[in-house]
């Protein structure tokens, strides 16, 4: 794979935080005071943050395990006053992060200590999971008890520290539906595309309908489901199901900090902000997520 795929858009954190960019690059210095990158051709000078992450080889790292030359995936940020490292990582760790920081992932849990649950995966490898009241587990079960084989789904956190949302017994299905190989829209100018006639499916509606939602205004509800083509939302209000659409305008929120759409996931609540465009549909203008 080539992991030019890493680099995403850059984002505007509304906290001030600056301008978030992820990508591939490759490291020409390492000191603890600086860090000299080559970013499609370019020279990068970052700042290493306090709070710094570095990982190799699928394992928490220091300084001293990269050298000039390596090929790093990098977590920057970019500020008025100058651009700061805030994570960085070979280009398989960084893969292996991506997919246990949202998962679904098996894994064996190793137990529960100070908020943090340790995992041992298949490869060998090892990761710890903040678990909060938030954590949702199977009914019944305390989080003390979780131990054994176990199947989790996470997110990550605006401090980089990566909450798991559901830890279960039992596989979790993947609720993203209608997927697609096409590019998603996000960035390209929007164009009204009218509700397919076959829609994907979506759960029994409710007796009473839900009364006309307003031209403009702000919800809160359950996210059912996500499709990437085209891009929109379903959002479960009193039981029923109600269409949100996506469009380049659209901003992400989580813990204050924006993200980008591939972000959002089925079974989270989410507070939408949302408008009417001239075809009565809505469309979210921002979406905040805890």
């Amino acid at each position: 794979m080539h992991y030019a795929v890493l680099l995403v858009a850059l984002l505007l954190a509304a906290t001030g935080r600056g301008e978030t960019q992820v990508g591939t690059a490759r490291l020409l210095e390492f000191r603890p005071e600086v860090v000299k990158l080559n970013m499609n051709g370019q020279t990068v000078t970052a700042k290493p943050t306090k709070a710094l992450r570095l990982w190799k080889d699928k394992k928490v790292a220091t300084g001293d395990a990269f050298r000039a030359g390596d090929t790093v995936v990098v977590r920057l940020s970019v500020k008025p006053t100058g651009t700061e490292l805030r994570e960085m990582a070979d280009p398989v760790t960084a893969e292996w992060l991506s997919r246990l920081r949202k998962g679904p992932v098996e894994a064996t849990a190793l137990g529960l200590k100070d908020g943090r649950l340790a995992v041992r995966f298949a490869d060998g490898s090892g990761f710890s999971y903040r678990v909060t009241s938030t954590t949702k587990l199977d009914p019944g079960r305390e989080p003390s008890a979780i131990t054994g084989k176990v199947y989790i789904r996470a997110r990550l956190l605006s401090n980089l520290d990566t909450l798991a949302t559901l830890v279960s017994a039992r596989p979790i299905a993947d609720e993203v539906v209608a997927k697609s190989a096409t590019k998603a829209t996000a960035g390209q100018g929007f164009t009204p595309v009218p509700i397919p006639k076959s829609t994907p499916r979506r759960t029994s509606a409710a007796k009473e309908p839900l009364p006309p939602m307003a031209s403009s205004g702000k919800i809160k509800g359950t996210l059912a489901y996500v499709y990437h083509q085209p891009p929109a939302l379903d959002v479960k209000l009193n039981g029923q199901l109600v269409r949100f659409w996506i469009t380049p305008q659209t901003r992400f929120f989580i813990d204050g900090e924006r993200v980008d759409f591939r972000s959002v996931e089925p079974g989270i609540e989410a507070i939408v902000s949302f408008r009417k465009d001239t075809q009565n549909r809505l469309l979210v203008t921002r979406m905040e997520m805890p």
